[in-house]
Parts: structure tokens; C-alpha cells; sequence
């Protein structure tokens, strides 16, 4: 069953193609042993995604030991997870010093270079989506705009929003002007992909719509 597993191929059944770069050079059978932390320093920040990927791990590995005539116990969810390790700690300190230095306080010359911004990213495949747009405009797109340019995953989209965010945020403050926080556009954005998908039960969206009326 996984003798010769394609894990390109079993990411995509995930709805997770977008990953495999993350394991290049990695075979599955040591992939599946990473855990949350693991997968964490590899650069898979997303907990949802990182969750995901543990229990399909674990999925594999208990399939595999039961063809080997062995059981599994069940799996269990970790309320503890591992103490990381010193280099472990290192390179997320790294990496969050980077983004704080370059995204939340915003470095306008590497934003001015926008493949190596989306780079810091890690989201430089997405690039070929942004030909032809200047940063300025860029940093303009909504949820509904990335999608209609071809960045269809939430996890990038979200992360590209927020940093787009924090641009246009540095931008208003030397204008003098404010933006809503981004807790309050995150949820107005989440709202709005509701609505574009047509998952607003009816009942709300004829609510909302005899507000406005």
C-alpha cells in the first residue's frame, strides 16, 4: 500500500500539494515521523495545517503497522507537546526576528523587490501571479482579488492579507490617518469570502440585506 508512496501525490489528496517543496529531499518514511514541532521549524507554521498532517501521519503509520500484524495504540491528543530542542529554538527566533524586522516594521527596500518580499514569505511560487502589478497595488488586493489572480490556498492568502495590512497601516500613520484593527478585518474579510462563496445561511444574508434596505 505505501510501499512506493508518492507523497507529492498524497499531499495533493490532502488538498496540500502546495507543501511538497517544504519535504523536497526528505524520503516519506522519515517525514512521517516529524511531529508538530518538526514540521513547525521546517516553516509549516500554520497549526491547522501542521495538525493535519500529524494525525494523516499517524493515519500512515498505523496502516503500516497493522499490515506488519502489529497494533497501534490510539492516538492520543498531546496536551504536552516536546520541550524543542536549543537549534530548534534558534531558528524559530530567527525567523520571527526577520519578520518583525521586515513585515511588521515594514522594510520598504526589500518590499520594493517584491519576489524576494514574497520570498521572506516563503510564498515566492506565488509570484508569477503578481507580473505586471506594482507593490503599491498590490498591498491594495482583497481575499476576493488574490483569489482571482490564482491564489486560491487560505493559509498563503491569510498571511500575504495580514502582511498587506501592516503595510497599509505604516502608510496611514505617516498620513495621520488610522486603519480598523486587524482583528476587526480579518473578520469583516471572513464574512466577505462567506458571502462570495455562498455559505451565509439565507436567513442571515436576508437579515443583513433588510438592515442595509
Amino acid at each position: 500500500m505505501y510501499d512506493d508512496l508518492d507523497f507529492p501525490m498524497w499531499l495533493e489528496g490532502l488538498g496540500l500539494k502546495h507543501l511538497t517543496r517544504y519535504f523536497e529531499g526528505k524520503r516519506w518514511e522519515e517525514i512521517i515521523e516529524m511531529d508538530w514541532q518538526a514540521l513547525d521549524v521546517l516553516g509549516i507554521e500554520s497549526r491547522l495545517i501542521r495538525a493535519k498532517l500529524v494525525s494523516h501521519f499517524w493515519k500512515v503509520k498505523r496502516d503500516i503497522a497493522i499490515k506488519k500484524g502489529i497494533t497501534l495504540p490510539e492516538k492520543k491528543e498531546e496536551k504536552h507537546k516536546r520541550e524543542l530542542t536549543v537549534d530548534e529554538r534558534e531558528i524559530i527566533a530567527q525567523r520571527e526576528k526577520f519578520y518583525k524586522d521586515n513585515y511588521i516594521n515594514i522594510n520598504y527596500k526589500l518590499l520594493e523587490d517584491f519576489p524576494a518580499w514574497l520570498d521572506g514569505l516563503d510564498l515566492k511560487y506565488h509570484i508569477s501571479h503578481f507580473e505586471g502589478k506594482t507593490w503599491n497595488e498590490i498591498i491594495n488586493l482583497d481575499s476576493q482579488g488574490l483569489i482571482s489572480i490564482g491564489v486560491k490556498y487560505f493559509t498563503p492568502r491569510e498571511k500575504l492579507l495580514t502582511c498587506f495590512w501592516f503595510v497599509q497601516r505604516d502608510l496611514a500613520m505617516k498620513q495621520g490617518t488610522k486603519l480598523p484593527s486587524i482583528g476587526l478585518v480579518r473578520h469583516r474579510r471572513f464574512f466577505k469570502d462567506r458571502l462570495a462563496a455562498g455559505s451565509i445561511p439565507p436567513e442571515m444574508l436576508a437579515e443583513i440585506q433588510s438592515k442595509k434596505a
